[in-house]
């Protein structure tokens, strides 16, 4: 290049300039063209100066011109490339944060979805996810099992790989699909629900809660409650039993309570003094005739031994003998004090007093 540009130049001559200073002009220009041209700026003071200087011919000043502009271009080039560079950086580190935080959510969603698969799988309530399906006029008709856990097993007896992709009216064998209206509107709502049914198929009970993890699905948590429901039927029936028991208990006082004033009534009436005793020979009852022919109060009367009243004088030995001999058959034994001399049954002399 160098002696192509001197070829060229060898028939031109200017004023005050031999050809080793154009020889080495030309090698200046092409040292700083070659420069230019792999992005360096090469001396542009010089090359300015050579546009200026009024020493050097107008075809040296176009030269310069021109490569005062390449340099110009280049400087503005590598100022936009600069500037690229530094967007280029920016948007970089810009995505390697999205990237990190990418990262970052999905090892949470990972852990997360590997805690939820740990509590499906150990939970001992029964699990089915369904989804809803609809007729061509958007109405609810039936829901297909798309999910079970283990535990489901334990609680419908049906094994979940055998649930998983059947229909419900399939799975239960039933006309309707169990409890759609229900789980429809949960799967559209979102709303969810808890209920207790029992549920005919399976002549069980069930407590389900229903929720909705997405529109037109719905999952069932579910637990066999029979034996509990049947332990709370026992106990409503025995209630009930206790209740009717109480209810005849009552009656039966209040008539024990008629008769006991009916007999106070008729013993209050008796002319002769009268006395019942308890089991254990204690005054029960006494009537007013008592009270004034053995002439004792009642205060000293009612739940005393028969064998201390008053000065003793229910102390026969003969009494004492017979009323031990009938206490066991009798709850209540009755003393009437009369006139006669033994009495009816053994012929023993009571001093008056009679058993009844």
């Amino acid at each position: 290049m160098d002696e192509k540009l001197k070829s060229n130049n060898e028939d031109f001559t200017f004023p005050g300039m031999t050809n080793k200073n154009i020889d080495d002009l030309l090698k200046l220009l092409i040292n700083i063209a070659q420069r230019v041209t792999r992005g360096k700026n090469g001396q542009p003071e010089m090359i300015f100066e050579l546009v200026e200087t009024k020493k050097y011919p107008k075809l040296f000043k176009e030269l310069a011109e021109s490569f005062s502009m390449m340099i110009v271009k280049v400087e503005s080039r590598g100022f936009r490339l600069e500037e690229n560079v530094k967007k280029l950086k920016k948007k970089n580190e810009q995505l390697q944060r999205n990237i990190t935080e990418c990262k970052q959510t999905e090892m949470a969603l990972k852990e997360s979805e590997a805690k939820f698969r740990l509590l499906f799988s150990e939970m001992t309530e029964g699990v089915y996810l369904h989804e809803v399906i609809y007729n061509e006029k958007g109405k609810a008709i039936d829901y297909r099992i798309i999910e079970a856990n283990p535990a489901s097993e334990k609680n419908l007896n049906i094994k979940p790989e055998y649930a998983i992709g059947k229909l419900a009216t399939e799975l239960y064998g039933t006309k309707e699909a169990p409890f759609l209206d229900i789980y429809a509107n949960v799967a559209e709502t979102g709303k969810s629900v808890s209920f207790e049914e029992y549920f005919l198929p399976m002549k069980k009970y069930f407590h389900i809660s229903v929720y909705c993890p997405e529109k037109g699905k719905f999952a069932t948590i579910f637990t066999d409650i029979t034996e509990r429901k049947r332990a709370e039927e026992k106990l409503i029936a025995t209630n009930q039993q206790l209740e009717a028991i109480n209810i005849e208990i009552r009656k039966k006082e209040t008539e024990a309570v008629a008769a006991k004033e009916f007999a106070e009534n008729i013993i209050s009436t008796l002319r002769e003094p009268f006395l019942i005793l308890d089991p254990d020979l204690k005054v029960i009852t006494a009537n007013e005739s008592f009270y004034k022919t053995f002439r004792v109060s009642e205060k000293d009367t009612l739940g005393r031994f028969v064998y201390e009243l008053g000065n003793h004088q229910w102390d026969i030995p003969a009494l004492r003998k017979l009323l031990l001999k009938i206490l066991p058959d009798k709850s209540e034994i009755c003393l009437l004090y009369t006139s006669d001399a033994a009495d009816e049954l053994d012929g023993v002399d009571l001093g008056g007093r009679r058993i009844i």
